[in-house]
């Protein structure tokens, strides 16, 4: 029985490993490729790096770096029809007790008939009970389809955005107090949508330029409302720069990186992962591998750092759920075994046959292969 052994450390990379990931700088410089096998001089480039980076041993040899991570998967002839979800995966998903909590509290925040003090407080409160709940969960990553709170788009994204905003600093190691604007921020991150005309927020197809240009001041709207309460300012500035991008392309001040908030950029990640992946009356949903590629190639819009840290927390296929790969000519049909974080488009399966286990991140054979 052949097994592969695959660690994370964080700049110490062994002679005799293979990178089993693409090793590119903070500014998008590529370094290395993946399959590279480690030499002494390759070992030598990749601690001046000094990021993580993912390797393996193909012959199984085992390499112990101290408050490494490792992970073994075993090549088997058994079924592999009716994987279980791994644990690996730990997937964050409300229970219905919370989702019902969530209805009534985003009703009220954006309900015009309550003061802005009581939306505030509402929306506060719903803040501290995800955070509970996050913070009594051991979960790491988000697959969104576990997070439906309710059919009505601004009612469910709100609490959408606020969740995976949360989830996002958690794993970057925020604390409790930032979790807390995060979560409060992205529920209340459109509420300047209630002073934007109905006929146009509710409107079934695609907007004009002229019904896009009052769209676009819904920040404005929003910090407006906010801006008298006693909540935190991160939250308040949050809330007014959500839509402003990296490059300065966004709205409504085309702030760039260098005047934006950590939690502006956090929202704007999470803002934008679940529009796309969420069906509205003009368009329908994509995939989340859909929405992760074509985030991917937004990489000017996106604080790289948080974007890293995005990759890691979303689960594009989880384990246990069965895709296709094609290479164009040739299809085969795989059970989801595990991630390799970071890359959720790239995760490790296994043949649903034969059971033989492929990492799809470094086996030369399925490089040209794509999920369909």
């Amino acid at each position: 029985m052949d097994k592969v052994l695959y660690y994370d450390i964080s700049s110490r990379v062994p002679v005799g490993s293979t990178l089993s990931d693409d090793i590119v700088t903070e500014d998008g410089v590529f370094l290395m490729k993946r399959g590279t096998d480690v030499s002494a001089s390759v070992a030598e480039k990749l601690k001046k790096f000094n990021k993580k980076v993912h390797f393996y041993f193909k012959d199984g040899r085992e390499y112990q770096v101290p408050g490494s991570e490792k992970s073994e998967l075993s090549q088997t002839d058994r079924s592999l029809v009716s994987i279980p979800a791994s644990d690996d995966d730990r997937i964050f998903a409300f229970d219905s007790e919370l989702k019902e909590h969530a209805r009534e509290a985003i009703q009220c925040v954006f309900s015009g008939d309550v003061s802005k003090k009581e939306s505030v407080s509402a929306a506060e409160d719903l803040a501290f009970n995800v955070e509970k709940a996050m913070k009594e969960s051991a979960d790491t990553s988000i697959n969104l389809s576990e997070l439906k709170i309710a059919d009505e788009y601004t009612y469910k994204h709100s609490v959408d955005v606020g969740t995976i905003a949360m989830l996002i600093g958690r794993n970057a190691g925020m604390d409790d107090n930032d979790l807390h604007i995060l979560s409060t921020s992205g529920i209340l991150h459109d509420i300047g949508k209630i002073d934007v005309p109905p006929e146009i927020l509710n409107k079934p197809a695609k907007l004009t330029d002229e019904e896009f240009a009052i769209m676009k001041k819904h920040p404005v709207y929003g910090y407006e409302r906010i801006k008298s309460t006693k909540i935190d300012e991160d939250i308040k500035l949050a809330v007014l720069m959500h839509h402003e991008n990296q490059d300065g392309s966004g709205y409504p001040l085309h702030f760039d990186a260098t005047k934006l908030n950590i939690y502006a950029e956090i929202l704007t990640v999470s803002d934008v992962y679940d529009a796309l992946a969420t069906k509205r009356p003009y368009k329908a949903a994509k995939r989340q591998n859909e929405v992760i590629e074509m985030m991917m190639g937004m990489y000017n819009k996106f604080n790289p750092d948080v974007m890293r840290v995005f990759l890691d927390s979303v689960v594009a296929y989880p384990s246990g759920s069965e895709i296709t790969m094609s290479n164009g000519k040739t299809e085969k049909k795989m059970i989801v075994l595990s991630q390799n974080k970071g890359y959720p488009l790239r995760p490790i399966v296994a043949e649903k046959t034969s059971g033989r286990v492929i990492n799809l991140m470094s086996d030369p054979e399925y490089l040209s292969y794509i999920i369909i």
